[in-house]
């Protein structure tokens, strides 16, 4: 089955990131992947106490074309979870469910 055949029938979750920006910058045209389907999306918010370089401008870009936003958090195994959690608080956004 292709993308053709099933689009019209599937919602579709983006997982997007510093990957799919330049900078501050989201390279993604949101309005185009809403009318493609997109109904959601998880923005990578922080790796480790490091703030994701676009999550805001993903958020925004994302919610102004009737996108659902979450964010999600990347963990790493040599900073203490207290902080983790904490950098984590500090950032999130959307009104999706939140991942770590």
């Amino acid at each position: 089955m292709n993308f053709e055949t099933w689009k019209d029938s599937a919602d579709f979750i983006l997982d997007v990131s510093h990957w799919q920006a330049d900078g501050e910058k989201s390279l993604i045209d949101w309005p185009a992947a809403r009318a493609l389907g997109v109904v959601a999306t998880y923005v990578k918010a922080s790796h480790g106490l490091s703030p994701s370089g676009a999550f805001q401008a993903h958020v925004e870009a994302a919610s102004a074309a009737e996108i659902e936003v979450g964010a999600y958090h990347w963990l790493v195994w040599n900073e203490h979870p207290r902080d983790l959690i904490r950098s984590w608080v500090e950032r999130k956004g959307g009104r999706l469910r939140h991942a770590i």
